[in-house]
């Protein structure tokens, strides 16, 4: 079955390292992008979304369930919602630190999360601007409230859309969770009115419960991120997204190889119940350790025994030899010497890159060896790297 998963809860990605292990891993991230809305996109997120690799998917269809779930919520609790979340208070919560740069008239939206009116039901809207929840942007597109309510709304959006599409929610932000699939308004309710801090210091993460973040789960994305990170680059901006999408379609089996691997080790990694973070990870880098390091040195190792210098040095020869030794000859001889050269060169590159396609097969390890090539490189690793791709076709 396809890896696929749903971005949330912005339009915008907001961490590019994250959207690049994403398109090694996953064959498409979709985003919730209102119809009418124009995205202010970068070249790499344009360029992914270009090749079918970045997608979206349009709220409106799915508003109408999340709606009537925030609506019964409101019923419950509004009381307990106002006297936390009434947006009169706004100037005593935190800054909000990811706040998208608008402004909701002469008020002060600094502690404010915006979210575009398009992805509520008009009713709820309303609803929440009578309760003073919420206040519109100048433009009154936008309306901005307590982050806490926009994070659960999108929470709910974003399972309602995963649980239809079939996609695996997925975020780069650390305040929410990947693997979101449904809210109850018991849920809701009690990551809302029942554990919510409203102090300066905002809380390191939601409390437990279905629906919020809860001890670190050994999903699919967490081992497949954390194996990627060991073979690529500390800082992945400078990765280029062209590359990217040249390994996904050179590499398709490689890497659909590696989905295997992944979803191996997540399942026996599931059945220790792991619950800190740092030995989650450490688990899975030592996991890769044992059975994927030491292919990736072998093939390594049997690439280089190919020769890419033994190939160049046959160039050389093929080249200079009818220079050298045809001097004064006929021109129908000399290209006769030519032709046959080449035809020994052509010969050489066709069976050096039947061996080493052989090499790289469609294995996991093969996968993170390709992966690995997509890091920074010296000149001279430049030029091995484009002669290896000429040559032996990897």
């Amino acid at each position: 079955m396809a890896r696929r998963c749903l971005y949330y809860p912005f339009i915008h990605f907001r961490d590019e390292a994250w959207l690049k292990l994403s398109a090694l891993y996953w064959d498409d991230v979709t985003r919730i992008v209102p119809r009418d809305y124009r995205p202010r996109d970068s070249r790499d997120v344009r360029a992914l979304e270009d090749a079918g690799v970045v997608k979206r998917v349009d709220p409106s269809a799915y508003e109408a369930p999340v709606g009537e779930l925030f609506r019964v919520l409101l019923a419950r609790y509004a009381g307990k919602l106002v006297r936390r979340y009434d947006v009169s208070a706004r100037d005593e919560w935190p800054a909000n630190l990811e706040r998208f740069g608008l402004k909701a008239g002469r008020v002060s939206a600094q502690s404010l999360a915006f979210i575009h009116c398009s992805k509520l039901e008009p009713a709820l809207k309303d609803q929440l601007l009578k309760l003073k929840l919420a206040l519109p942007s100048h433009d009154r597109r936008w309306l901005g409230m307590h982050p806490a309510i926009v994070s659960a709304y999108m929470i709910a959006l974003a399972g309602e859309i995963s649980r239809r599409r079939g996609l695996s929610p997925s975020s780069d932000n650390a305040t929410h969770v990947s693997g979101v699939t449904s809210c109850t308004v018991e849920d809701l309710a009690r990551a809302l009115v029942g554990d919510v801090n409203l102090s300066k210091q905002r809380p390191a993460a939601p409390a437990t419960g279905k629906g919020r973040l809860s001890d670190p789960e050994p999903t699919a994305e967490r081992v497949a991120f954390v194996t990627l990170r060991t073979v690529l680059p500390a800082r992945l901006e400078g990765v280029s997204t062209k590359r990217i999408l040249e390994l996904r379609e050179r590499h398709a089996g490689a890497r659909h190889a590696f989905h295997g691997y992944v979803e191996d080790v997540r399942a026996q990694i599931a059945s220790a119940r792991i619950s800190e973070p740092e030995a989650l990870d450490e688990h899975i880098r030592l996991e890769y350790e044992r059975r994927l390091k030491p292919e990736v040195a072998e093939l390594s190792r049997g690439l280089r025994s190919l020769g890419i210098s033994t190939f160049l040095g046959t160039i050389g020869v093929a080249v200079t030899l009818p220079v050298g030794s045809l001097l004064g000859a006929s021109h129908s001889a000399a290209a006769a010497a030519v032709a046959g050269a080449s035809l020994g060169v052509a010969a050489l590159a066709h069976r050096q890159r039947d061996s080493a396609q052989g090499l790289v097969k469609a294995s996991p390890a093969s996968f993170l060896f390709v992966t690995r090539q997509l890091g920074p490189r010296s000149l001279g690793e430049r030029l091995t790297g484009s002669l290896r791709r000429f040559s032996l076709g990897i």
